[in-house]
């Protein structure tokens, strides 16, 4: 499967090119008294070469024609395709609060109920989804995806708007994030469905997984499942997937072999002649299985002109890919591929998110870095200035990775104190698991650490913490983890000195990480138990251990991280 050329074809701008001269030779024709000629299709004209203009990457011709059309006096929603491109090139360009106050200021131009930029009390965010969640329990998943359509055309104008908030907040402002799906999905079920319902459902989907209804979660993967298949939802097809695969991970992803001629693996069974389904669930089933649907994500964001959502599964892809055991090698070129991709779709946030992983794979392999290529502190620099919570989280999540791959305990404990709980930020995402396990991990290298007995105690009262969420997320069926949790309760034996215990849970450990493919973890398996044995004294197991975890990585591709190993 040629990935990367798929990636770089499918972003290539030459259609949006040509439809931005289409444009312009029509607002020429019509000259410079277009406006007074024919009002409504200078604004077409305006406003579909403004948003051509921004995918094929010309930002000062998109800037002059958004200015064009809001300087006129003509009625709101004449303004409103403008407004939608405007809000989205801030997005792309990591401009969050400007993004928001976009969109908010068009719903109230609209006259529509409004939620203020500011952090939400929790008593707000409880009510409001108290509410949500007793209008949407009253309807089963087929009654709600078989709601009439919005005839309303404000209506869905402010739907429309509230979606685009929804990525912005998320970022910036993340407590008002389950606020506006609350009211996206209120919305939907009050006026019926329209393009934004996917992102309505999908999004009070995460907030479910957030308050830990997942079962209550998968409800909503079924309203998303029925209304992606409707006609003229394309356009939800790609917001749908961020949300189900991509958070809440578990999608009926329906994707058109006409339009997407790759060879990628399906896992379900044909819906038409034309169509085909995945059903995969990152909580209950592997994580694999997440990656062939969130790239169909980013070919369904760009095929309908959703550069974000596009964006966005390969975020979600990219997040995901590093976790399940794929050659480092391969994995590189990919996400070399994905950037310069994002960065022909002018979406540089997503860039920004998906270098960070770039950054762990290559110090992993020891591949080359040119000077100034990675500036991690730089991003949380920009992440500060611009109050980008995802960015900061992201990139610190990047730096514990590494830490922890390279055994460096110190630095892993202070990047554990200075990130906080990244579990607020990461909601309903697999990096909220990996984080929770190296907090586990970090933790009990501390407890280790301490040099007073009160100090011993904290940081292992966080360990077990980290360990009992594991441990939560085995009894609910979740495979991806459950070598997490072997692991976590070796390290906590070892603590304590319950050697037996200990060895059981290390060869447990090993066993399962190894039956799943995943030989990153099997090598940070070995490493651990190695530094087990070494405790006490058995040098044999210690250094037949160390043996394993060198090969591990050795095969992982993880180069640098191999060479370091000295046996």
């Amino acid at each position: 499967m040629h990935l990367s050329y798929d990636i770089l074809k499918a972003s290539e701008n030459t259609a949006f090119d040509l439809a931005a001269v289409y444009f312009k030779a029509g607002r020429e024709l019509l000259g410079s008294c277009g406006w007074g000629l024919d009002q409504q299709t200078m604004i077409k004209l305006c406003s579909e070469g403004a948003n051509s203009s921004l995918l094929s990457g010309d930002l000062i011709t998109m800037n002059n024609l958004i200015e064009e059309v809001l300087y006129q006096d003509i009625p709101v929603a004449d303004k409103f395709k403008v407004s939608v491109v405007k809000a989205i090139a801030a997005y792309g360009a990591g401009k969050f609060n400007e993004a928001m106050n976009v969109a908010f200021d068009f719903r109230r131009q609209l006259g529509l109920p409004t939620i203020k930029n500011k952090p939400a009390h929790t008593f707000t965010i409880i009510r409001e989804f108290v509410k949500t969640n007793h209008a949407i329990s009253k309807r089963t998943a087929e009654e709600i995806a078989s709601m009439p359509p919005v005839t309303d055309d404000r209506i869905i104008m402010g739907q429309r708007m509230l979606e685009l908030c929804a990525g912005s907040c998320y970022q910036v402002q993340p407590t008002i994030f389950p606020l506006i799906c609350c009211l996206l999905a209120r919305t939907s079920l009050k006026y019926g469905l329209d393009k934004t319902s996917s992102s309505a459902f999908g999004g009070f989907g995460i907030i479910l997984v957030a308050f830990g209804k997942v079962q209550e979660a998968k409800k909503m993967v079924q309203v998303v499942e029925k209304i992606v298949v409707k006609p003229g939802m394309d356009r939800g097809k790609a917001r749908g997937v961020v949300s189900c695969e991509g958070m809440i991970s578990k999608f009926l992803f329906v994707y058109c072999r006409e339009y997407y001629s790759i060879d990628i693996q399906v896992y379900a069974n044909t819906l038409t002649n034309n169509f085909i389904c995945t059903n995969i669930d990152h909580w209950t089933m592997p994580l694999q299985g997440t990656l062939a649907p969130l790239l169909d994500g980013y070919l369904a964001g760009l095929k309908s002109g959703d550069v974000e959502s596009a964006g966005n599964n390969l975020i979600h892809r990219v997040c995901n890919l590093f976790y399940t055991g794929r050659q480092l090698e391969g994995v590189e070129h990919e996400y070399t591929t994905i950037i310069e991709g994002l960065g022909q779709l002018n979406q540089t946030q997503a860039k920004l998110f998906c270098e960070t992983y770039l950054y762990v794979v290559k110090k992993l392999r020891g591949t080359d870095i040119i000077e100034n290529e990675f500036d991690m502190n730089g991003k949380l620099k920009v992440a500060a200035e611009t109050n980008n919570v995802t960015l900061a989280a992201v990139t610190n999540m990047a730096l514990v990775e590494a830490s922890v791959q390279f055994q460096e305990w110190e630095e892993a404990i202070r990047l554990l104190a200075q990130t906080g709980d990244l579990r607020k930020v990461f909601v309903a995402e697999f990096i909220n698991i990996r984080f929770t396990f190296f907090e586990g991990l970090i933790s009990i290298q501390a407890a280790r650490a301490a040099t007073t007995r009160r100090e011993k105690r904290k940081w292992k009262k966080r360990a077990a913490k980290s360990t009992k969420i594991i441990r939560g997320l085995v009894k609910k069926g979740n495979p991806n983890v459950v070598h997490y949790l072997d692991l976590l309760e070796a390290e906590l034996a070892a603590l304590d000195g319950k050697n037996d215990k200990a060895e059981e849970k290390y060869k447990l450990a090993l066993a399962v990480s190894a039956n799943h493919g995943l030989v990153q973890d099997k090598a940070l398996s070995h490493e651990l138990a190695s530094a087990y044995f070494g405790s006490i004294g058995d040098n044999y197991w210690r250094d037949y251990h160390l043996g394993k975890c060198k090969e591990c990585y050795t095969e992982w591709g993880a180069t640098a991280k191999a060479n370091s190993i000295q046996i």
